[in-house]
């Protein structure tokens, strides 16, 4: 190379009329392209990569047959003694064992009962166990189920017949030995067929679409103070959007995001 060229940077050929913005442009539509994610399809990956479990967002979807869900397809295991441990990993896609499958009844609006495949009723004992013993039914079998919701998402958490949470110990077992439901937290997934109550027509006009990234767009436009006529988007991964409807705070995810852009005539 001569002289002459030798600290010249060598870079991509520009054509006549072609200006960086296009490129920048070009480059933009890509990425949000691929980070747009519709819930249905995050609900369907999901499902599938857990055997067809899908995960329940409120009580009234605990019914009928049931795995809980300790760790990242870590199941509930149910062993012929009536003990229960936490079972090993499955891989993505694997449906869980016939011995994590519970089957979950209602007993008030609050609390559960929980049978094994083994045919006996889920309870805890006098050292804190959680066993699968009983023939029937009794106030020593209910497990309350309480459902709390924040911005990291929903979360679920099981309080046996003794006040106590259920959780794993250290050695592997099922218990409800902690008063404190910190590091309690688990997730149900049902295997019944998932039934949709609401259809497209009667959601919002703005989200009458699949698509988040574009929910999101319609409710700028709705609410955004156009002070510089023009939109201002969040720049966030819109799959938290995914985890935040599914958990049922959609639009206090989507007013937060329009918050940190400061353009929402709603926000502070």
């Amino acid at each position: 190379m001569s002289e002459g060229f030798a600290g010249s940077k060598i870079g991509k050929l520009k054509l006549k009329g072609e200006s960086n913005s296009s490129r920048n442009k070009s480059k933009k539509s890509k990425k949000r392209k691929s980070d747009s994610l519709s819930f249905s399809d995050f609900q369907k990956a999901d499902e599938k990569a857990h055997g067809g479990g899908w995960l329940v967002e409120n009580f009234d979807q605990i019914i009928g047959s049931v795995f809980i869900e300790f760790k990242e397809f870590m199941y509930l295991h149910g062993l012929e003694n009536g003990v229960f441990v936490i079972g090993a990993p499955h891989a993505s896609g694997e449906s869980p064992d016939q011995n994590e499958i519970l089957t979950a009844i209602k007993v008030d609006e609050n609390n559960i009962a929980l049978k094994s495949v083994f045919g006996k009723y889920l309870s805890v004992n006098s050292h804190g166990l959680v066993i699968g013993r009983s023939d029937a039914i009794s106030p020593k079998e209910y497990f309350t189920v309480e459902i709390d919701y924040d911005y990291d998402g929903r979360k679920i958490f099981l309080k046996a017949s003794n006040d106590k949470y259920v959780s794993v110990s250290s050695d592997g077992d099922i218990v409800a030995v902690k008063a404190n439901k910190a590091d309690c937290e688990l997730t149900i997934r049902s295997l019944k067929k998932r039934e949709s109550n609401v259809s497209k027509k009667e959601l919002p006009e703005e989200e009458q679409v699949d698509d988040l990234r574009n929910v999101e767009l319609n409710y700028v436009k709705k609410f955004q103070k156009f002070q510089d006529k023009r939109i201002k988007l969040s720049n966030e991964d819109v799959k938290e959007l995914s985890v935040a409807k599914e958990t049922g705070i959609l639009h206090e995810k989507l007013l937060d995001r329009r918050e940190k852009m400061k353009s929402d005539r709603y926000c502070k």
